[in-house]
């Protein structure tokens, strides 16, 4: 989201914070998805979020996602044919599960991400 609205405002994603050099700003503006008639817009790139342990990565067609109440056990959606995620194909395609663990695990890496055990009892998001 931050793309876009940084591209909406005409704004400039800051290099430094008080003194302190941030990370690049992640993403792509979706500006030109919002302001045509597309469904869907093509990526060349993976989309990947993580909230409190909770992660999932989207690329392509597919969806993998893992929640920290289920003990980040993965689940996998076709998004194409699946939208309402209700049927998890992990175990019918250990390759995709594997590609986009190992995606996710380079991107978490590159950003930073915690481990939320670290974590977790210092946190408000519960």
């Amino acid at each position: 989201m931050a793309p876009t609205l940084y591209d909406y405002a005409q704004a400039k994603y800051p290099n430094t914070n008080y003194g302190t050099a941030t990370n690049t700003l992640p993403g792509v503006s979706l500006r030109k998805l919002l302001n045509t008639d597309l469904a869907q817009v093509e990526r060349n790139q993976a989309l990947f979020w993580e909230r409190a342990g909770n992660r999932a990565v989207r690329f392509g067609k597919w969806k993998l996602v893992s929640t920290y109440r289920n003990g980040n056990n993965v689940e996998l959606y076709d998004i194409d044919t699946d939208r309402g995620e209700n049927h998890n194909v992990a175990s019918q395609n250990p390759q995709v599960v594997k590609q986009l663990e190992e995606l996710y695990r380079k991107w978490a890496k590159e950003n930073d991400v915690v481990n939320y055990d670290r974590i977790k009892g210092q946190s408000s998001f519960r």
